[in-house]
């Protein structure tokens, strides 16, 4: 009776240790993701930008828009996705000089554009949350 008390004892102490680990293991990844996206984000500029365009054709979404040039070169053009829980995910945009406009893009081609079914973000936030259980 003694082996088995000192066995379960164990047994918790472990679950307990493994426990606090993976919940450190966490809080770091989750400071590790918010520091990455925080150097991303202090060299954005942000700009008002008019939506011109946008179709949702199957699992695809496609934007179009467009933004006043400035004076300063434009690197590139990303649009940041972020649910509730704060994970955020950077998109690469399509864009060209035009009139003196930068006019941005997801895709040339009706289903080219974002792939809402490969989003990271849905993957943790929204799949089962939001399902309805049907009622027969």
């Amino acid at each position: 009776m003694e082996k088995v008390k000192t066995i379960v004892i164990l047994i918790l102490a472990i679950l307990v240790i493994l426990g606090g680990i993976f919940i450190i293991n966490q809080i770091k990844a989750n400071k590790e993701s918010e520091e990455q996206m925080q150097d991303i984000l202090k060299n954005v500029q942000e700009e008002k930008a008019s939506l011109t365009e946008y179709v949702i054709y199957g699992t695809h979404l496609n934007l179009k828009g467009e933004i006043e040039e400035k004076k300063e070169e434009v690197k590139n053009i990303n649009l940041i996705l972020k649910n509730l829980e704060k994970t955020q995910e950077k998109i690469k945009l399509n864009y060209k000089k035009e009139n003196g406009k930068i006019k941005f893009e997801t895709g040339e081609i009706i289903n080219e554009g974002i792939d809402l079914e490969k989003i990271e973000l849905r993957k943790n936030n929204f799949t089962n949350r939001n399902r309805r259980k049907r009622k027969c």
